[in-house]
């Protein structure tokens, strides 16, 4: 991240800076997904991924590997590895498409949709352990803060949730 200028070899004041801040904010999202993995898996006997998946699953009722992929900004093969997972569990079901049959298909089980709808309380509750220090005021303007920046970096670079991570 420190990088050189363009006319000298010598690091800025501003690369330091810029070097801070995002270690910062890397550090604030690693922190929130321990926060959130521990809590997932504690509560519900799922990773934050597996249950991220469950919720998208929940939101569509059929969704295929490389739109799930793109959902949850991963690869195809971590998609269906984490599948495999939660199909051995019993909580998903997969099948090829009629149509395409390189396209497999996802589906939530009875057990996997009730497992779902437990989801969005322990990310709240995540949530309202990792902004507690604030008061409810300094929690509003951070969320107006971060609704800002993602809206401004989502036109900016038009990556928004397309943003593919591996």
């Amino acid at each position: 991240m420190l990088a050189a200028t363009e006319h000298t070899d010598r690091v800025t004041a501003a690369d330091i800076d810029a070097t801070a801040d995002f270690n910062l904010a890397h550090r604030v999202h690693s922190l929130y997904k321990r926060l959130v993995n521990q809590k997932m898996l504690s509560e519900v006997e799922l990773s934050l991924s597996q249950g991220s998946a469950l919720l998208f699953l929940m939101q569509s009722p059929e969704v295929s590997c490389q739109e799930l992929a793109q959902l949850l900004g991963c690869g195809t093969s971590r998609i269906s590895r984490l599948m495999h997972e939660l199909e051995k569990r019993r909580l998903v079901e997969s099948w090829r498409s009629p149509t395409d049959r390189r396209v497999v298909q996802f589906a939530l089980t009875p057990e996997g949709a009730a497992l779902a709808c437990r989801v969005p309380s322990v990310l709240r509750e995540a949530e309202r352990q990792m902004l507690s220090v604030l008061t409810r005021r300094e929690r509003r303007r951070l969320l107006e803060l971060l609704g800002r920046i993602i809206v401004d970096v989502d036109c900016f670079c038009g990556i928004g949730e397309q943003t593919q991570v591996d």
